[in-house]
C-alpha cells in the first residue's frame, strides 16, 4: 500500500469512499446519519475547494494502482470542541474511510492501510501545529472504533440522538 496527497483526478474516488462511509454512519444511527441528497455533488465541490486551503492535508491510499481509503486533516472549528478548549491547537481527523473498514459495520479487512492513513494525518496536523486531534466515529463502527483505540484515541464525546 501507498499512500500521497489527493489530487484534483482523485475526486471521483474521494466522492466514493466518501458515500461508502456516509452509508457506515446510517448504517449504525438511521435517524441521525441520512445523507442530503445532493451529498455527492456537495462532497466533489468541496474537494475541489480544499486543496487551495493550506491549513489542511487529503490523503488518497493505493493498493495495487487502486484507491484504498483517503483521510482529511484539517483545523477545528470553534463548533466542534467545547469552549473551554484552544481549538488552535486541536486538529480534526475528517472523512477517514478505507477499505481496511470492510463492507460493513462488523465487517474488517487488514488494519494496516488504515493504520497508515491515519498516520499520515496525524503527521499533517502536527506539521501544523496540532497538539490533539478528534475523530468522529460511532461506537458501532466496530472495524474503525478498535483501530482508534488501537492508536491510543479514547472516548471523548457521546452524542445522545431520538428521532423526532
Amino acid at each position: 500500500m501507498t499512500f500521497r496527497k489527493a489530487q484534483h483526478s482523485d475526486i471521483p474516488a474521494l466522492v466514493a469512499f466518501n458515500r461508502e462511509g456516509r452509508e457506515r454512519l446510517h448504517e449504525a444511527n438511521p435517524a441521525l446519519w441520512t445523507s442530503h441528497p445532493d451529498a455527492d455533488a456537495r462532497f466533489a465541490l468541496w474537494m475541489k475547494l480544499s486543496p487551495t486551503m493550506r491549513d489542511r492535508a487529503i490523503f488518497l491510499s493505493q493498493h495495487e494502482g487502486r484507491p484504498s481509503g483517503f483521510v482529511i486533516a484539517q483545523p477545528a472549528s470553534p463548533i466542534q470542541v467545547p469552549i473551554t478548549l484552544d481549538e488552535t491547537k486541536i486538529g480534526v481527523i475528517d472523512d477517514f474511510h478505507c477499505t481496511s473498514f470492510g463492507a460493513s459495520l462488523r465487517d474488517s479487512q487488514d488494519p494496516a492501510p488504515a493504520r497508515e492513513l491515519l498516520a499520515a494525518a496525524e503527521t499533517a496536523l502536527l506539521e501544523h501545529a496540532k497538539s490533539a486531534a478528534i475523530v468522529i466515529c460511532p461506537a458501532a463502527w466496530a472495524a474503525k472504533f478498535q483501530l482508534l483505540e488501537q492508536a491510543g484515541y479514547k472516548t471523548l464525546h457521546t452524542w445522545f440522538a431520538r428521532p423526532a
